[in-house]
């Protein structure tokens, strides 16, 4: 009986030696060794090898974990603390990506390769007095920029033409201009104006997917069946034979992406249907004729006749059909098969003596 109590005494002292873990649900790491504990029997121990991450809460057990940081070489920002570390790598190796250290986990961008934590675009380390431990990510003044886990911000300038997205100049794109240096966006051309090819101005005409409106210096945005993926145009391209397109620039304004400016704006003609160039939509073939392909490089324009012996019996057909035993037909673009004899006589004849095409002893 007494080895029994200094037993249990002596593993209490034991536990006891260990301090409670006073971090939960993952998202601050524990300084050292503790028990993960949520009052129920056999709590795991937190360690250096078991990682210092108590969660009591979203497992039906307490757990001890070493949470990889899930995304790596500054790619995307990890949404709370964890540990920087590959699933073989040593945790006493590994930083912890916190708030003040920055959130971007590097499994090997560190000194001699070793994983590091990072700072996001528009962000920079800051250290004090030479002490990395007590570095944390400061935001970079608004007219300055910086990459991920970069140590400083970059104080030039961008140049005309361009704007700064907290990480790196951006040319203006299609539609917008700048003609200051160091700015943080691109105005937009006016109505009846398109970006110059230098960036810093822009100049008489109108943008891809719209055309100049005769007599004007406004813009019409291309219509239906019809899309423009060139500058300063007079007129819309029409979409080739076989194709369609039937939106009619709606709900478009100058910021959106939505207009007719590609030739892949048109879509192919279904199979049973065809087009001619510029159409707002696709019309069925009619019956007696067929559209039985769905290729870009199949002629949609235009629907086939059946052949002889074949008949299409309904509109919008992606195939015909064979004219039953005792009927024939001859003409192409016929939408019933037609009998050989009268009525009587055929439900007598036997099949053996019937073609496809026509009546005929076999």
């Amino acid at each position: 009986m007494f080895l029994l109590w200094l037993f249990s005494l002596f593993v209490a002292s034991a536990f006891a030696a260990l301090p409670a873990c006073q971090h939960v649900y993952g998202q601050d790491p524990n300084p050292g060794t503790c028990i993960c504990s949520n009052g129920g029997a056999d709590p795991p121990t937190c360690s250096s090898s078991t990682g210092f991450l108590c969660d009591v809460m979203t497992n039906p057990t307490p757990v001890c974990s070493p949470e990889m940081c899930p995304f790596f070489n500054g790619e995307e920002e990890n949404e709370r603390t964890c540990l920087c570390a590959d699933a073989g790598g040593s945790s006493s190796n590994s930083p912890i990506c916190t708030a003040q250290t920055g959130l971007l986990c590097d499994l090997e961008g560190g000194f001699n390769n070793a994983p590091r934590c990072g700072c996001t675009a528009g962000r920079y380390l800051l250290i004090k007095n030479n002490d990395a431990s007590t570095g944390y990510c400061a935001s970079c003044p608004e007219d300055e920029r910086s990459e991920p886990f970069a140590s400083a911000c970059n104080s030039a300038a961008c140049p005309a033409g361009t704007y700064t997205d907290r990480e790196a100049c951006v040319a203006c794109p299609q539609g917008f201009y700048q003609d200051q240096g160091g700015q943080q966006e691109c105005p937009y051309c006016p109505s009846g104006y398109v970006k110059a090819v230098d960036s810093l101005s822009c100049e008489v005409g109108c943008e891809i997917g719209s055309y100049t409106l005769s007599g004007t210096t406004g813009c019409g945005l291309c219509p239906n069946g019809e899309y423009q993926d060139q500058t300063k145009q007079s007129s819309c391209k029409d979409c080739d034979r076989g194709y369609f397109l039937s939106d009619n620039s709606k709900n478009i304004t100058p910021f959106t992406t939505a207009r007719h400016d590609n030739k892949n704006d048109c879509f192919l003609c279904a199979a049973g249907m065809f087009s001619d160039a510029g159409f707002q939509f696709c019309i069925m073939c009619p019956s007696g004729w067929h559209q039985s392909t769905i290729d870009a490089e199949a002629k949609h324009y235009k629907c086939v006749t059946c052949a002889v012996g074949k008949f299409g019996d309904k509109a919008g057909a992606k195939n015909c059909k064979d004219c039953p035993i005792g009927f024939y037909q001859n003409d192409q673009t016929s939408s019933f098969c037609v009998s050989t004899m009268p009525l009587n006589l055929l439900l007598l004849c036997s099949s053996l003596l019937f073609s496809v095409l026509r009546c005929a002893n076999c």
